[in-house]
């Protein structure tokens, strides 16, 4: 081989190398951006459509919000899933003593509303009889109950009872819709009064 054409063949090398050379470059720069911006945190916005099993929602070190799951989870001034038996949807709304203050759920006869006080005692029930009408207890700060009131067949009833959990008082209808009043000793002896002569 001639000099002439040892150099050709060296220049063309030489050629060759600092393209194989920039080529390399550029694919790193190009490695270096996709793993830059494969990192990089996702911009807040709106989403069309989100799904997930359980969202919690964080401020510090509060957990304010879960939504999914069972709602009876213990974490959460907010819960919202599905209820304990499997009946239905449950919001349950927490001081920050972690007792439930409210809950809103759905059972085998419709809604419910439960108010707690802050230590954890039921004081206020909303919901169905038996028959498909609405009822509200109402209970004292220790949650024993003192009041009903229930929708009937005829027509409404309110049930007092004493300290003791005796019935004292009803207010109701007679079969033919006609008002009755009932009231009661704490030995149990007292009267009917309906109208009529």
């Amino acid at each position: 081989m001639e000099m002439g054409q040892l150099e050709q063949r060296l220049l063309r090398l030489e050629r060759s190398v600092r393209k194989w050379k920039a080529m390399t470059a550029g694919l790193v720069l190009v490695l270096v951006a996709g793993v830059t911006l494969g990192q990089a945190r996702p911009q807040l916005g709106v989403f069309d459509n989100l799904t997930c099993r359980q969202l919690n929602v964080v401020e510090g070190n509060t957990t304010i919000c879960v939504i999914g799951g069972a709602s009876y989870f213990t974490d959460g001034l907010v819960r919202i899933g599905k209820d304990s038996k499997g009946e239905g949807g449950d919001i349950r709304i927490s001081h920050t003593n972690g007792e439930d203050v409210i809950q809103l759920s759905a059972w085998k006869l419709g809604g419910a509303v439960d108010v707690y006080n802050k230590e954890g005692k039921l004081t206020t029930d909303i919901s169905q009889t038996d028959a498909g009408g609405g009822t509200v207890s109402v209970r004292s700060a220790k949650g024993k109950l003192d009041a009903d009131l229930l929708s009937g067949e005829t027509a409404g009833s309110l049930y007092l009872r004493n300290r003791t959990d005796e019935l004292i008082v009803h207010l109701g209808a007679d079969e033919y819709g006609n008002g009755v009043v009932s009231a009661w000793d704490r030995k149990g002896k007292g009267r009917t009064l309906k109208p009529g002569p």
